[in-house]
């Protein structure tokens, strides 16, 4: 069975989007930063088994331009979203307490919503070389909050795109909820 999801990357620019986009697509991980222009579209198929049926999903990974002066384009990229990936950086706190403004947009231009969401700590491997992370418990009690705010699970992962720690599981199981809801 075949399907399609739009995949939304949000997040305040600079917390590792785009990063975690092209490790994602196997590319290499680049410390220059690039800022996104409005959004940047890639396509990436996978293959996942559910309930001894097999899938083949095709994401189409919308990733967002996160700086204020890309607002008014916003809006448009997020009809029709499938689902979408909270994403804030473990070193900056203002990152994290802006997911709310992103959940906010998502509300106001998909009609869709609620949609699969997935709240993202990315940065991991700079946990032990800063003061004053967001905390792991942090991103579990924001998620847990979400999942019960709107009534679905909202996965929580610590990732890093420098590393690739996690960055295929929020795939897997982002492909398993796609899949779950579409057979309902």
């Amino acid at each position: 069975m075949e399907l399609i999801a739009k995949i939304l990357f949000c997040g305040d620019g600079k917390v590792g989007k785009t990063a975690l986009r092209k490790n994602y697509m196997g590319e290499k991980f680049s410390s220059k930063y690039m800022i996104t222009i409005g959004a940047d579209l890639s396509i990436k198929e996978i293959k996942l088994k559910v309930n001894s049926t097999d899938y083949n999903l095709k994401f189409f990974l919308w990733d967002l331009a996160g700086q204020p002066a890309f607002n008014i384009v916003r809006p448009r990229y997020y009809q029709g979203g499938s689902a979408a990936l909270l994403v804030y950086d473990i070193s900056n706190r203002n990152s994290f307490d802006n997911i709310q403004n992103w959940i906010n947009e998502l509300i106001t231009h998909n009609r869709e919503f609620p949609i699969p969401l997935v709240l993202i700590a990315n940065k991991s491997d700079l946990k032990d070389k800063i003061n004053n992370p967001v905390s792991t418990s942090d991103g579990q009690s924001l998620a847990k909050n979400y999942s019960e705010q709107f009534d679905q699970e909202v996965f929580f992962l610590e990732t890093s795109a420098l590393t690739g720690e996690n960055v295929r599981l929020i795939f897997e199981n982002l492909g398993r909820v796609i899949i779950n809801k579409s057979s309902r």
